[in-house]
């Protein structure tokens, strides 16, 4: 018995709305990715929040405590200066996940779902999502434009500066 049959026709051209249909395919799922960086990114932000109100409170329980040890040279401090230090470790950690990688992982999926709306508008259909989106993200400021780039280093700074405020106060106690 054979199971195998091969066709000796050649295979049809894809009709157009075929080729439409496998583009709207396409569009969904890089609108889906963009959703999923996007998600990562907020949860990663979330997450470095929750940390940096651990690091401050961490700061003020062992500042609070009163005690002192020789620091690297520096003097007689105490051991809460420590405490920022490895927060600003960790701050840098959670910027780099986010801004050097799932970020570019966002903006890449950005980048396709712009091509592939100018496909399906050339081919009739009537999309731009990702391309409003993107002209409506854009904040204007006294400073210029800040795009999502800027944005998210503008959260970073922001969320750091407290930890570098308090080991600055830290290292200043005589």
């Amino acid at each position: 018995m054979n199971f195998l049959k091969f066709s000796t026709s050649t295979p049809s051209e894809p009709s157009a709305s075929h080729i439409v249909d496998g583009y709207v395919d396409a569009w969904k799922k890089t609108i889906e990715v963009q959703q999923h960086f996007n998600d990562l990114s907020w949860r990663i932000r979330a997450l470095w929040l929750t940390a940096l109100t651990f690091a401050l409170g961490a700061t003020f329980i062992a500042f609070k405590d009163g005690r002192s040890v020789e620091l690297l040279g520096v003097g007689q401090k105490s051991p809460a200066v420590v405490v920022p230090i490895l927060g600003l470790l960790l701050w840098l950690a959670f910027w780099f996940v986010d801004r050097q990688w799932y970020h570019r992982l966002l903006v890449g999926a950005v980048k396709e779902g712009l091509n592939l709306e100018k496909k399906l508008r050339d081919l009739g259909v009537d999309v731009a999502l990702t391309k409003t989106i993107g002209d409506e993200s854009p904040w204007n400021t006294w400073l210029g434009k800040m795009h999502s780039a800027h944005k998210l280093n503008f959260f970073y700074v922001l969320g750091g500066l407290p930890l570098v405020v308090s080991l600055l106060i830290l290292m200043l106690q005589p």
